[in-house]
């Protein structure tokens, strides 16, 4: 067992190298895509409740036109530009998640990626909650 868990570890090690090898860090194509990236689905976010037909509606609601409501901003620090990363592109509604593109143009953010940095969207809202039940209703998405 000792033996099988030191070969995987040398395999492990020896992969990474490879991949060092192969990611040119200092030369990467702006901007960074990736594509069909989860950007919501239904459930309990932060305590307050999102459906799917809320999601639906919020999907059609909203001016995907309006580079503010594609916007691709570090931490929710929407209010200042050292923040903006790029935006999203092609935001769709595929079975129950909202999927897009994401177009990251901040160089050193599209390193980390580049690299293996995992990360997470997390969409900004725009809408009526009551706080008795915590359900969120007629929203718009305001950026990511």
């Amino acid at each position: 067992m000792e033996q099988e868990s030191l070969i995987i570890q040398r395999a492990y090690e020896l992969a990474e190298k490879e991949l060092e090898k192969s990611v040119d860090l200092r030369n990467i194509d702006l901007p960074y895509i990736i594509k069909d990236k989860v950007l919501m689905v239904p459930g309990v976010w932060n305590g307050d409740f999102y459906d799917l037909a809320e999601m639906q509606k919020a999907y059609k609601n909203t001016d995907w036109n309006d580079k503010h409501n594609t916007a691709l901003v570090l931490d929710h620090k929407s209010d200042d530009v050292a923040n903006w990363l790029g935006r999203i592109v092609n935001p769709r509604m595929l079975g129950e998640k909202l999927i897009g593109d994401i177009h990251v143009v901040d160089e050193d953010m599209a390193r980390k990626l580049v690299y293996g940095a995992e990360f997470g969207i997390s969409p900004r809202i725009k809408a009526f909650m009551n706080s008795n039940d915590h359900v969120v209703k007629n929203m718009r998405y305001n950026n990511f």
